[in-house]
């Protein structure tokens, strides 16, 4: 018995971080090291359980005769949207009240005075409004977006897919521009905005090659405004307004909007 708890204290001694990297127990921040690791776990879940893809794996597997159809992937991206609720925002807003004792206000959600900044938000729309309309003329963002096309007459179901695909970017925005990057922040200063970038590129993968190289770009900018105006109201404002500006684009572009918004 003394045997295995002398060999069960050597492991935890090996494991320790203080004596494994020979630091003094006051230069381990262990916030860090839980933001850090949070931020892990919730892009794993976020990845395998919570997007829409995982749903249609279920929907297969209750379903398997059953087709495939826009409404199924309606549904699919609805879930989607609730995946990044849980993932990107009550995990880190569990751990930020239950765990740090902090409010999750102070993390880029404060709307006073904002006002006085939104001539930021529209020059950058703008800018990246014309990016927009140059890609709508590429096949590839014609076979990417919108993600659902319901058929004609049913707007209401494009309406509600637009309402979910904003509020998902709100919960991105607070992933990764508050939580990851205002507690980040606090121990690395400018260069969280870095530490952020690589994560929020890696989430674009599946998306078409230059959107995923604009998101480095777009990813150090937002993050530069979120921490000079200690707000992510603009990133949210930024990430809704291109998503409707993309979806529309496309539908004009492919001669559908009319015939979406059209009586049948």
């Amino acid at each position: 018995m003394e045997k295995n708890t002398y060999t069960d204290l050597k492991l935890l001694d090996f494991l320790s971080m203080r004596r494994f990297f020979n630091l003094k127990t006051e230069e381990i921040d262990y916030k860090v090291i839980t933001v850090m690791v949070s931020v892990a776990l919730c892009l794993a879940i976020n990845r395998f359980i919570g997007n829409g893809s995982f749903y249609l794996y279920i929907f297969r597997k209750i379903y398997p005769q059953a087709p495939i159809t826009w409404e199924t992937e309606f549904w699919a991206s609805i879930y989607w949207s609730c995946g990044c609720c849980f993932s990107y925002f009550i995990i880190p807003s569990f751990i930020t009240i239950f765990i740090f004792k902090e409010s999750i206000i102070q993390y880029g959600l404060k709307i006073k005075g904002i006002g006085k900044h939104l001539w930021i938000y529209f020059v950058l729309y703008l800018i990246v409004l014309v990016g927009v309309l140059i890609a709508a003329f590429q096949q590839s963002f014609l076979n990417t977006y919108p993600f659902i096309q319901p058929p004609p007459g049913k707007w209401i179901y494009f309406l509600i897919f637009e309402i979910f695909y904003c509020m998902q970017f709100c919960f991105l925005e607070f992933f990764f521009r508050g939580y990851t990057l205002f507690q980040l922040e606090k121990k690395f200063g400018i260069y969280a905005i870095f530490i952020m970038v690589i994560p929020y590129c890696m989430i674009h993968f599946q998306k078409p090659f230059l959107e995923a190289l604009a998101s480095i770009l777009a990813g150090i900018i937002l993050g530069m405004i979120a921490l000079r105006t200690r707000s992510i109201i603009y990133g949210i404002l930024i990430h809704c307004s291109v998503a409707i500006s993309m979806d529309f684009a496309a539908l004009i572009r492919e001669g559908y909007l009319l015939i979406l918004f059209s009586r049948h």
